[in-house]
Order: structure tokens, then C-alpha cells, then sequence
């Protein structure tokens, strides 16, 4: 981590190591349920000014796919809710190990919870 602590969102390869980068529609709704866990579930994409990196993320799946990107679009999946337990512990410590591992404490079992720990961790690249 730098010294400032900013990172953004990217979780196209953590979710392509899981799913494997040709099941699209299973990276998508991975890469989506993260950003939605970071950024609320209802967020007006468009207002907050995420839809252009939403847009650049699809296409960035779709070619890691080996699909042409101008042939095929990926429609956002309806949200999966799920509470954003590693996001909300990581901005109570800022420490991603320390929010991790109490994340996977939240999910109480959960393996699908767990996972998501696992994904929202890996999807905080930091600058």
C-alpha cells in the first residue's frame, strides 16, 4: 500500500482466474457484484461517473475471451445483493489483511460470502 492509501476498483482478474476468462456472463456478474459491493447497490452509475469505466471493463472481459468487443455487448446483470462486509471493514482499519480476515468472520461460513471476501480484496488495485 502507498503512502496515501487510494486505489480503485478493478476486479476483471480476480474474477477471470475464478470463473476463467471465457465464461463472460459468470465474469460479468462477478466483476459487477464487486463494483456494486464498493461503490452501493443502487448507485446511479452515470451520476457517480463510473459508467465509462463500466463500459471499458465489459469490453476488457469480452476481449480476454477472445471476442471481438464491437460484435458482442454484455447487458449489466440484475444486482446480486450481498452486504459489502470487506469494503465496509477495509474503510474501518485500511488494512486489507486485517479487513479480510474479518470479513470472512462476517460471512460466518458462507463459501459465496467467502469468495466475495476473497474478490473484493483482489479487486482493490492500488495506485
Amino acid at each position: 500500500m502507498n503512502g496515501d492509501g487510494s486505489f480503485y476498483v478493478n476486479p476483471i482478474q480476480v474474477c477471470s482466474e475464478i470463473y476463467g476468462p471465457e465464461n463472460l456472463l459468470n465474469v460479468r456478474d462477478c466483476v459487477m457484484n464487486s463494483i456494486r459491493r464498493y461503490y452501493g447497490v443502487f448507485c446511479d452509475f452515470h451520476q457517480a461517473g463510473l459508467q465509462k469505466m463500466i463500459e471499458c471493463y465489459m469490453i476488457q472481459i469480452i476481449k480476454n475471451a477472445g471476442r471481438n468487443p464491437k460484435a458482442l455487448k454484455l447487458a449489466l446483470p440484475p444486482p446480486h445483493l450481498q452486504a459489502p462486509f470487506f469494503v465496509n471493514r477495509y474503510f474501518e482499519s485500511l488494512d486489507r489483511q486485517k479487513a479480510y480476515q474479518q470479513c470472512l468472520v462476517d460471512c460466518k461460513g458462507d463459501k459465496d460470502c467467502q469468495q466475495n471476501c476473497y474478490i473484493d480484496m483482489n479487486a482493490m488495485v492500488m495506485k
